[in-house]
């Protein structure tokens, strides 16, 4: 065999697996990842605002750099799901039914019921006190503010969970399945896989609110994200994560904030003062932690009251491989 024909085997071999056509798992999360992150939230708002002059302030950065991740994640998806995956886009968990729509509203009141609830525990504790209510922040208009970063976390929610929900975990239960695992396995060691990559990248990409510590956001973050994952496999669909997200984030910035140390004032439904020590601020702290904790017994509960108890994840279990 010719040193040209190895080396074209050996690039097969890395790119493809045996049985399967398709690039290997890897290749399917990583290429998509990369690309959303470097040129959707990265390259294209850097364009764009050094050919306009746009002034990197709130909530109008916000919409630059995540509508143009949200775009491109779009793009994404399609390519990946054509060149990549080779699989229809329904099975990413997007339809266009009335049963989405009413698990992206059921999401939506998930999330915010798991953030007010850690609210209320950093409020009984004493670490949270009110200072004031309809606050517009650093923006001149309170309801165009609210408005426009609600635009932004939906983009968010969406561009987020389409990369690490819809791609990511996808992927690479079909990765782990390879290996010999049970759906089961796979599914659950792609859950904690996916947001711990979740919860990692969000630490250079975040602002580390008060006096909270990068370790107890990166356990928020980590366990926020594998609330997500889940919801994402029991349900199957990619709405209720969306609501989920896009109502956490909305929350945490928009209906009950608080200050970030060298950030601008979001405008907010009730401005409220972080007052306890790190251990309970309610985004970073154990209120978090336990409320998202309470969020992973409701959908534990859930689960268990449906009548064959398979969980759409586990129920669809990858029949490719790529060993």
């Amino acid at each position: 065999m010719t040193e040209p024909s190895r080396l074209r085997r050996l690039v097969s071999r890395i790119v493809r697996g045996r049985d399967d056509p398709r690039p290997r798992a890897i290749w399917r999360i990583a290429v998509p990842l990369l690309t959303v992150l470097v040129i959707g939230a990265g390259v294209v708002p850097g364009v764009l605002s050094a050919a306009f002059g746009l002034e990197p302030a709130p909530p109008w950065a916000g919409l630059l750099s995540n509508g143009s991740a949200a775009a491109v994640a779009a793009l994404v998806l399609v390519g990946s799901a054509r060149a990549l995956d080779r699989r229809p886009i329904a099975e990413y968990g997007f339809d266009a039914s009335g049963e989405w729509g009413r698990q992206f509203g059921i999401g939506v009141l998930f999330g915010g019921a798991v953030l007010g609830f850690a609210y209320g525990i950093g409020y009984a504790v004493g670490s949270v006190r009110i200072e004031g209510v309809l606050s517009p922040g650093a923006v001149d208009s309170l309801p165009i503010g609210i408005a426009a970063f609600a635009v932004v976390w939906l983009c968010v929610g969406f561009w987020e969970e389409v990369v690490f929900r819809g791609l990511f975990l996808t992927n690479a239960t079909e990765g782990l399945a390879s290996r010999s695992l049970s759906p089961r396995a796979a599914t659950v060691g792609a859950v904690v896989v996916s947001s711990v990559v979740f919860g990692s990248l969000h630490a250079p990409a975040s602002a580390v609110p008060g006096n909270a510590s990068l370790a107890g956001m990166l356990a928020v973050w980590t366990l926020t994200g594998g609330l997500l994952a889940v919801t994402y496999v029991l349900t199957g669909r990619l709405a209720a994560p969306i609501g989920v997200h896009f109502a956490i984030n909305f929350a945490a910035n928009n209906l009950l904030a608080a200050p970030v140390p060298g950030q601008p004032a979001t405008p907010t439904i009730v401005r409220t003062a972080v007052t306890g020590p790190g251990l309970w601020h309610p985004i970073g702290g154990l209120p978090m932690v336990i409320a998202v904790a309470a969020g992973y017994a409701v959908l534990a509960g859930w689960w268990a009251r449906q009548p064959d108890g398979t969980p759409t994840g586990w129920s669809n279990a990858p029949g490719r491989t790529d060993s």
